[in-house]
């Protein structure tokens, strides 16, 4: 497992390195101040650390900052031979991708990054890896904190292979329209035109076998497993306009703290980052 630095991300002001973990080869900024507690910023599907610019921007001058992009977002890859824009994985590398072994590789990135006390903070499937980080490894997790994530009833608890094969046929067959269909749905109406293809046009960046791969490795996650064995605290920002409390909080309210902002879609820190950033400052406390 080796880490390489690429270049300086001069956008962003942190180091923009490349991991190979045992499956998956990822790419990921560094940098940011302090030395052993960080604060870890994981993407949702497709996506990429450059959604997390507003948080990186606000936090890196008093906090040690990793953002990822793991397998099947921009710039990462499966240790396998490469396949084709679309392509579906080969069933050797399939049955190697899940979200526990996303997890573990991320684990491995962090060891090797020398940190030993964090905050996960993953926005929507990236709640779900954050989750299954921090019951890997519950020594150096301090908190987990979901961005419009883990509250979706619909998607939590593990889905049958029917909603799973339904839920990512209309990406096998139509990749960019389908997703774009998606993310239209993600965000509120008045939200700016460049901001939509903005995110449209990183996401369609990604592998395309290899994110509909992780898509179906994400419905298949078990949240109730996970919370289990999960025993560090737990909070979400929710999208208030999309948070469905009469669902979410008789199940999970006991173990899963949420707050919600209002005048937001689904990517809640780029609608709304300064409220985002605020609600992370009172989570994180004393980091």
């Amino acid at each position: 497992m080796d880490v390489c630095v690429r270049r300086n991300d001069q956008k962003l002001g942190l180091e923009l390195k490349s991991f190979a973990a045992p499956s998956a080869n990822m790419t990921y900024l560094a940098g940011g101040a302090g030395s052993v507690a960080a604060l870890v910023l994981l993407p949702g599907w497709a996506g990429s650390f450059s959604f997390w610019r507003a948080q990186i921007k606000h936090f890196e001058s008093r906090l040690r900052i990793v953002a990822i992009d793991y397998a099947g977002c921009v710039g990462a890859s499966v240790n396998h031979p490469a396949t084709s824009r679309g392509e579906a994985l080969s069933q050797r590398t399939a049955e190697r991708l899940s979200l526990d072994q996303i997890a573990l590789d991320i684990s491995h990135l962090l060891e090797s990054e020398g940190i030993s006390r964090c905050t996960l903070v993953g926005h929507s499937i990236g709640g779900a890896v954050a989750l299954s980080v921090a019951a890997l490894s519950p020594a150096s997790s301090s908190r987990v904190v979901g961005i419009d994530s883990l509250t979706y009833t619909d998607l939590y608890p593990k889905q049958s292979e029917d909603v799973v094969q339904g839920f990512t046929g209309g990406f096998k067959t139509a990749f960019e329209q389908t997703l774009r269909g998606l993310v239209d749905g993600y965000f509120l109406d008045g939200t700016a035109a460049p901001i939509r293809e903005w995110v449209v046009e990183t996401m369609l960046g990604v592998d395309q076998g290899l994110a509909i791969d992780l898509l179906a490795a994400f419905l298949r996650w078990d949240l109730n497993e996970q919370i289990r064995a999960c025993e560090c605290e737990v909070h979400v920002i929710a999208a208030e306009e999309t948070f469905d409390r009469d669902a979410f909080l008789p199940r999970y309210g006991d173990r899963i703290s949420v707050e919600t902002v209002s005048d937001s879609g689904h990517f809640l820190m780029i609608d709304q980052p300064d409220e985002c950033n605020e609600r992370l400052s009172q989570l994180l406390g004393p980091v």
